[in-house]
């Protein structure tokens, strides 16, 4: 956002529409929770009236946005004056308190003012002022994270289940570890057998070739 491309105008920027509603005023019927008590309420949550206001107050949360996208405006227009070829003659009709702010610095102030505005608007909010306001919407999470925990419940119990099965089946192959290697040297033994009987016969040597042969000079028997 350095070059000001995407700036919105005012209020009318994308997502705002999941701020608008106060969070106490339930779209189902079931009542905001901890957003009817006003001023007396307020005081009593964790950080105080601010708090209470951007979380009961849809109107204040829109204006708050408004701010936000102004000052990013403003910021970003500074930020390409401060960058320009002529800002040097921008800069001394400014106060000495804007003049003091580097190119670095209003990076920064962009990053910070995108990042609250982002979070204003983002999907998490939402979801808060969602539950602070719809009691239908509090219950239909609760029974999800219910059934997530007995999915999970079942997942686990399923993974035990897996790592039994797996160690019966290293048991299981240890015990025929003794008869594999037995097989294994019967069988070079007849091939060793095998290939003397056909070289006497054939009076040349004979190698007997075959698959059989990765099995018992791989098997590390």
């Amino acid at each position: 956002g350095e070059d000001g491309s995407g700036l919105g105008s005012g209020g009318a920027s994308a997502g705002a529409d999941a701020i608008a509603a106060p969070a106490g005023a339930s779209v189902d019927g079931g009542g905001g929770a901890g957003c009817s008590g006003g001023m007396q309420e307020a005081q009593t949550w964790p950080h105080g009236v601010a708090a209470h206001r951007l979380a009961c107050d849809g109107e204040y949360r829109m204006r708050l946005l408004d701010d936000l996208e102004e000052l990013r405006a403003f910021i970003v227009q500074r930020y390409i004056d401060a960058k320009s070829s002529g800002s040097d003659l921008l800069t001394a009709a400014l106060p000495e308190s804007i003049q003091a702010v580097d190119v670095g610095s209003l990076r920064r102030m962009l990053e910070a003012t995108e990042a609250a505005s982002a979070a204003l608007k983002g999907e998490r909010l939402r979801q808060l002022l969602m539950l602070a306001g719809s009691q239908r919407f509090l219950e239909r999470m609760t029974t999800a994270l219910e059934r997530k925990a007995g999915q999970e419940a079942k997942l686990l119990t399923a993974a035990k289940e897996v790592e039994a099965r797996r160690n019966e089946a290293k048991l299981q192959l240890m015990a025929l570890a003794p008869k594999v290697a037995e097989l294994v040297g019967r069988t070079r033994l007849c091939k060793a057998s095998v290939e003397q009987g056909l070289s006497v016969m054939l009076r040349r040597r004979v190698n007997v070739l075959g698959e059989f042969n990765n099995v018992i000079s791989h098997t590390g028997l």
